[in-house]
């Protein structure tokens, strides 16, 4: 119920984003959407939430990677602060220098989102969910199936 909710809810948001977008701008709207607005605050709030989530995106990415390195090559939670930092400070600069020195990272994230954006988002979460529980050596349910 929450997978059909959830992504009724993000293409109606697409759907009216684009909807209003080419409606208004026709085919000049810019890739980068903030791009098409007029100078001003609405531009300048739009931008900080958009900088905003990349951070959080970027934070909920990098802690968990960040934890498995320090795990797997440093002495996990005995490591120190300044380890700490030089490993999560490496990691943000190898990522900025990926994203600005491959002259088609642009087009290499499109091509990847298009192939592998909807089997993450609608096909492992349900795989994962079969899998824990055949671990646990349970069936799942007859609500949780569609055997329509």
């Amino acid at each position: 119920k929450s997978v059909y909710f959830s992504h009724t809810l993000m293409a109606s948001a697409y759907g009216i984003t684009a909807v209003v977008g080419y409606y208004y701008k026709g085919n000049d709207v810019p890739a980068y959407l903030p791009s098409g607005l007029k100078d001003g605050p609405a531009k300048t709030v739009v931008n900080l939430l958009v900088a905003y989530h990349v951070l959080v995106a970027y934070i909920i990415n990098n802690v968990p990677l960040a934890a498995m390195l320090k795990r797997r090559y440093m002495k996990g939670a005995q490591t120190s602060l300044t380890n700490h930092f030089a490993l999560s400070f490496s990691m943000l600069v190898g990522a900025w220098m990926l994203t600005n020195l491959i002259p088609f990272f642009k087009d290499m994230v499109s091509i990847i989102g298009a192939l592998c954006g909807s089997p993450i988002m609608i096909g492992l979460p349900p795989l994962f969910y079969y899998y824990a529980l055949k671990e646990r050596g349970r069936t799942m349910g007859s609500h949780d199936r569609n055997d329509d």
